[in-house]
């Protein structure tokens, strides 16, 4: 199954989007089906959205394509990961107020329809023409009226772990079951970094694996946890303040880590973060920020 960052790269949101020509007494339904969101329309019909269907606004709705729907059908079930039923899924891509570009700052949290799931918006570049709604791209909007608002999104919008980057590290397992970061779960409880990762931030964690910490030379480990003081050093300097997803890491971007150093991101067939490779898994969204995967320790 190709991993749902991999799709959110691919199937990126044009930024040059002309709001769509639509009468300000047309119903929501009708707005989406002029500005072609039809798979949209027949979902939140079969799902008997009313509410949103039939919403006079202010609201900001987040539409996925079409093309999102076909490429996630087969897919359902993380589609909907992290709510009980498809219904609350689909009111998470709704926000009950008018969000106009110019409304958006990094790393503002939105509450949606579903007043327990927030929306973590992100502006990119000296420009600040990338902007991301839980790392998902989007552009200008395709249909504005004096109280509604609607983007077009190339993917559909996952939620945070229910709680911060720590705890998700502790519940993330491998294909075989396994689990994936309890040599770095236990670094970081090691050196007092617990509270830090699961209530503070906003940040973007470059998590290695048990592999990458296997593949450190011999005894190497075994020194870093018995030297709590350098441990924490080096865990700091995987810690950038801020959330940084895929969409906005540009190449030779210099990110300030915790430690006072920083990450240099480098571009191309292969994304690497100080070198290691950062393509296993991206774009781990939590509560307080975004977790990336990498294959080996950065210790300089």
């Amino acid at each position: 199954m190709t991993p749902y960052w991999v799709i959110a790269t691919l199937l990126v949101a044009s930024s040059t989007i002309d709001a769509s020509p639509v009468s300000p007494t047309s119903s929501v339904k009708d707005m989406l089906i002029s500005a072609n969101f039809t798979a949209l329309v027949d979902s939140l019909v079969a799902n008997k959205l009313d509410d949103v269907l039939n919403a006079k606004g202010p609201i900001t709705i987040f539409c996925p394509t079409n093309e999102a729907f076909k490429a996630m059908m087969d897919n359902k079930v993380e589609m909907v990961k992290g709510f009980n039923t498809t219904q609350r899924f689909l009111h998470y891509h709704v926000v009950p107020r008018k969000l106009m570009p110019t409304d958006i700052h990094n790393d503002m949290t939105v509450t949606s329809l579903r007043p327990d799931k927030h929306l973590r918006f992100n502006v990119y570049g000296t420009d600040k023409k990338i902007m991301t709604v839980n790392g998902v791209m989007f552009g200008q909007p395709t249909v504005v009226t004096p109280t509604i608002v609607m983007y077009k999104l190339n993917n559909f919008l996952l939620c945070a772990s229910g709680g911060g980057i720590f705890d998700l590290l502790k519940i993330r397992k491998n294909k075989n079951n396994q689990e994936r970061f309890s040599i770095l779960v236990e670094a970081i409880q090691l050196v007092n970094l617990t509270h830090t990762l699961e209530k503070e931030g906003p940040f973007t964690l470059f998590a290695p694996t048990n592999d990458a910490f296997r593949r450190l030379p011999d005894g190497v480990l075994n020194k870093l946890l018995a030297t709590p003081a350098e441990l924490k050093t080096i865990l700091l300097g995987h810690i950038v303040s801020g959330t940084y997803f895929l969409s906005g890491l540009t190449n030779e971007s210099d990110l300030p880590t915790l430690d006072g150093r920083s990450n240099r991101i480098a571009v191309g067939n292969t994304l690497t973060v100080d070198g290691a490779k950062m393509n296993v898994e991206a774009d781990m969204l939590a509560a307080n920020g975004v977790v990336h995967v990498i294959d080996r320790v950065l210790l300089s």
